[in-house]
């Protein structure tokens, strides 16, 4: 056992441990595009495109079904909307969110290295978060590229510019506190959750402490982070309030808590407090990152486990999970009771604590992409406090090393069972067998030219304004004026829209070049086959 304590001995299993992480994460190279990734870009990646707004999904919900950003958000906007024009193409998703994940492996690993120097603890918090991010499923959900990736970085950064060693005392801090203000406002720019994270740049602003005149620096940077802040709130939560069509108002209600407080105010808060706290524990993520026989919206193939395989799978996984939380409570109450405790990066930890569950407890329908954002940002946590605690730690190897073991055989069997199956269906493009709302992430180029060949049918070009497309045929319509996406017609999503042919009549659409299978009855009867897609003239 001593040997396994040896600094060598968990260097090399840390590294080996980082290795196969970063093998997972490849694996997820090969893993489709869900529809959330289409649709995330499809409402905030189409400013230059739609005349300087951002888009929704559902086409009834009035003023905000396209609305102006805040205009701190026009960076972000005028970035993805650039991307849109120069590179649509679901290949970008994935290769970008791979590399956004292994960003965030390494910020983790920079992260350890700014707040410790021992080198066996160094070592053995390696071994044990890298263990952590590659058990069951969650290296997959990590690749996927959707606004969690930027908050995630976003905050990341934030953490560790606030670690940073300053090389001049003396010097104001004003470099740092804008960057860290800039990542504040670049999270904000892409999702509501970003606002929740708050408390966490803000402290990490005031942790910014160097020279003569550094409440000046900081608090002018809080102030305007505090207003900009209110703009962000007043565009996000107007975004989801969707006025015009109250049948899909109550729909957005039932996915997240803090929609109420559009109607109801804070007092509806108070009947749904057992819910609230229901929802903190972390029991409800760890399940979303393991796997199972079925997933949501079948993301991931299907019935490649067995019933017996998924209940080992969700024993084994919450009892690592919770030896892991264990360890980091008993980790934080040893750091507290001393009076040499370091102040910096405990405080951060408990920020990041505290954001993540402040989310997590207004979550009433939890996505499986909530896990690539709540438990990085845990890990992070765990990683902070391990580091400050005092003496030697030699108890946390075994523990490491344990979950290390089970991580281990975790990402074996993820790549043993789902790498050929996603191996198979990564070489082709298109819409997935079983998987009905992915696609293909490769091999679009001759796609593209068999869905404007299919569009041409019905004269349709990739520049028509108002085109009904679906995930897959968006990309090469992605440059004509405000197309509208199946889901707002043809979907749940579509609200108060009534029949599709007689809105998109009344609203100057161009048509539909859609996969035939999503089209209702009657829209089929009047279509155009070219292949798998469907061209619909509306009139």
């Amino acid at each position: 056992m001593l040997a396994f304590s040896n600094a060598v001995v968990l260097r090399r299993g840390a590294t080996l441990m980082l290795v196969l992480l970063l093998a997972s994460l490849a694996l997820g190279s090969l893993l489709p595009i869900y529809t959330d990734e289409v649709g995330w870009r499809f409402q905030l990646s189409r400013y230059l495109q739609d005349g300087g707004v951002d888009r929704f999904l559902a086409e009834t919900c009035g003023a905000n079904t396209n609305a102006t950003p805040a205009f701190f958000m026009m960076p972000v906007r005028w970035f993805s909307s650039l991307l849109t024009r120069f590179l649509s193409d679901p290949a970008l998703i994935r290769l970008s969110g791979v590399g956004c994940a292994v960003l965030g492996v390494f910020g983790i690993r920079t992260l350890i290295r700014r707040t410790t120097d021992d080198v066996r603890r160094r070592a053995t918090i390696d071994l044990l978060c890298f263990a952590l991010l590659g058990i069951g499923v969650l290296p997959l959900l990590l690749v996927w590229s959707r606004p969690e990736q930027p908050l995630w970085l976003a905050v990341l950064a934030a953490t560790l510019i606030a670690l940073r060693r300053p090389r001049n005392p003396d010097a104001l801090p004003i470099g740092p506190v804008a960057a860290i203000l800039f990542l504040a406002l670049l999270a904000i720019s892409y999702h509501l959750k970003a606002l929740f994270y708050l408390p966490l740049f803000v402290l990490a602003i005031i942790l910014c402490r160097q020279g003569d005149r550094r409440f000046l620096v900081r608090g002018a940077a809080l102030t305007l982070l505090f207003a900009l802040a209110w703009l962000g709130y007043r565009y996000w939560s107007q975004r989801f309030a969707c006025p015009d069509d109250p049948v899909l108002a109550a729909k957005l209600a039932e996915e997240n808590a803090s929609i109420l407080l559009l109607g109801g105010g804070w007092r509806s808060m108070v009947s749904m407090a057992p819910d609230l706290i229901g929802n903190m524990v972390p029991g409800g993520y760890i399940e979303l990152s393991l796997p199972k026989r079925l997933y949501m919206s079948d993301w991931l193939p299907s019935d490649l486990i067995s019933p017996d395989a998924q209940r080992i799978w969700k024993r084994i996984g919450h009892s690592v999970w919770n030896v892991a939380l264990a360890t980091g409570l008993v980790a934080l109450v040893l750091t507290m009771i001393r009076p040499d405790r370091r102040w910096k990066p405990l405080l951060i930890a408990l920020a990041l604590i505290v954001c993540a569950t402040a989310w997590a407890a207004l979550q009433l329908n939890k996505g499986v992409y909530e896990a690539a954002l709540y438990m990085p940002v845990i890990v992070a946590a765990l990683a902070l406090i391990l580091a400050v605690m005092p003496g030697e730690g030699r108890w946390l190897a075994p523990v490491a090393w344990v979950i290390a073991a089970v991580s281990l055989i975790s990402q074996v069997a993820l790549i043993g069972i789902y790498g050929p199956r996603l191996w198979s269906v990564s070489g082709h493009g298109g819409y997935v067998a079983q998987q009905p709302y992915s696609l293909g992430a490769y091999g679009y180029a001759a796609l593209r030219r068999q869905i404007v060949s299919a569009g041409a049918k019905c004269g349709i070009t990739p520049e028509s304004p108002r085109v009904l497309i679906d995930d897959l045929t968006y990309f090469a319509y992605s440059e004509g004026y405000r197309p509208v996406h199946r889901l707002g017609l043809l979907s749940v999503w579509n609200g108060s829209a009534g029949d599709p042919m007689t809105w998109m009549r009344a609203h100057g659409s161009s048509g539909a070049v859609i996969g035939c299978h999503y089209l209702p009855p009657a829209m089929r009867a009047r279509a155009i086959a070219t292949g798998p897609f469907c061209c619909v003239k509306p009139n």
